[in-house]
Parts: C-alpha cells; sequence; structure tokens
C-alpha cells in the first residue's frame, strides 16, 4: 500500500508541522530540473521546439532558433520531414545548411540505434531521482528536527512506501 503523509495524525504541534511542510517545500525547490526537461534521455521523436532549440545551441547553431521556432520544427518534424528542399529554405548559407544536414544526419542515426529512451522511462527516472532526493532531504530532517519516535517512524513508513512505490501495480 502506498504511503501517505498525514501531518495532523502523528500529533506534532502546529508549528512542526508548518516547519516540516516549508522545509519540504524549500527542498523541492532546490532539486535540479529532471532529465526530462533537458533533452539527454528523451528521444528526440518526443521533443518539443523547445527542445530542438535547445539542440541548435548545443551544436553551435543557435541563429538558426528564429527560423525553427516560427516553422513549428518539432522532434518529429526534424526527424521524419526534413527533406534536402527544407534545409535549403531553413539555411541559405551553404556551409551552416551542410553542418546542419550532418548533426540531423547523426540524430537520425541515434535516434534508429535506440540510444533514446521512450518518454515513459524518461519519466519514470525522474521521478525516481525527485523521489531519491525528497528522501536525502527527509532523512536530513529527521536528524535536526527533534520528532518524536512515533513521528520519526511514520516518516520513515511514508518514504519508504514512496520509494518502492510502484504505479503500474
Amino acid at each position: 500500500e502506498r504511503g501517505t503523509f498525514d501531518f495532523e495524525s502523528m500529533g506534532a504541534g502546529a508549528s512542526s508541522d508548518h516547519a516540516l511542510r516549508q522545509a519540504i517545500l524549500a527542498s523541492v525547490g532546490a532539486e535540479p530540473l529532471p532529465h526530462s526537461l533537458q533533452h539527454g534521455l528523451l528521444h528526440p521523436k518526443a521533443w518539443k521546439i523547445a527542445h530542438v532549440c535547445q539542440w541548435l545551441r548545443q551544436h553551435e547553431m543557435a541563429t538558426l532558433i528564429p527560423s525553427f521556432e516560427s516553422h513549428g520544427i518539432d522532434g518529429q518534424v526534424l526527424l521524419e520531414d526534413m527533406e534536402d528542399p527544407d534545409f535549403d529554405e531553413l539555411v541559405p548559407f551553404r556551409p551552416l545548411r551542410r553542418k546542419l544536414k550532418r548533426c540531423v544526419q547523426d540524430l537520425r542515426d541515434k535516434a534508429a540505434s535506440g540510444v533514446y529512451a521512450s518518454a515513459i522511462a524518461v519519466r519514470a527516472h525522474d521521478l525516481h531521482e525527485s523521489l531519491e532526493h525528497l528522501n536525502s532531504s527527509m532523512e536530513a530532517l529527521l536528524r535536526t528536527v527533534p520528532w518524536s519516535e512515533r513521528q520519526k517512524d511514520e516518516i520513515g513508513k511514508s518514504l519508504a512506501a514512496a520509494l518502492h512505490y510502484d504505479p503500474a501495480a
């Protein structure tokens, strides 16, 4: 059964509940961006326009971003629909066009090879990272806030249940 965090039933005073809530919110706010917000793991076919723009920046082709944005080029368009005439229209400068074609072909090859994870796998990975971050933050809180043994036990059970939670079950 999935654990829940019931502050009121733990018998903690209002100030302890408030302190814990604030600490949790502060911890979550300080968490690094999950991988799915970076396009590194997400399959390029699932990229939004912003992911494509990030990819252009990483390959030192940021000057192409306005054109890609105005044409609505997302990952699927980039991988499946872009052909030579499209490259010619988007990038009139030949050396940059050749670079773009090479980078797109490399991206297509990597995508076909199975290097990238599915969106579901990336989200699962992000969830696991978030839970691990929350767990370490909560462990630090348990060491610094004077909780009763009952409260510590309830927190521990909730964390254990969250870390072992299987949404497919």
